[in-house]
């Protein structure tokens, strides 16, 4: 039995991972905010962790496979990290 705390994110595993905190992030609350930028709620962020794997995979990239990015700090950076992360 995993354990969870309640947290003002949303309910969060014991094991605090990348991959687990997106999987229960509550559907409409902010995942990523940065300045000028508007919000990225936990089910955009998902949408876009999907899309970016679908993506990655048709052009025969997959899991284990190496991948650079670069990017400045922010936003832009901390969701391709969490596609990265949660892959």
């Amino acid at each position: 039995m995993e354990v969870h705390r309640q947290t003002a994110l949303g309910t969060e595993p014991k094991t605090g991972t990348i991959s687990a905190l997106l999987d229960v992030g509550q559907a409409t609350n902010v995942a990523l905010a940065g300045v000028n930028r508007p919000p990225l709620t936990y089910s955009a962020l998902r949408k876009h962790v999907q899309q970016t794997v679908a993506a990655l995979n048709t052009r025969g990239i997959g899991r284990n496979d190496r991948v650079a990015i670069v990017l400045p700090n922010g936003p832009s950076a901390a969701r391709a990290g969490s596609t990265w992360i949660h892959w």
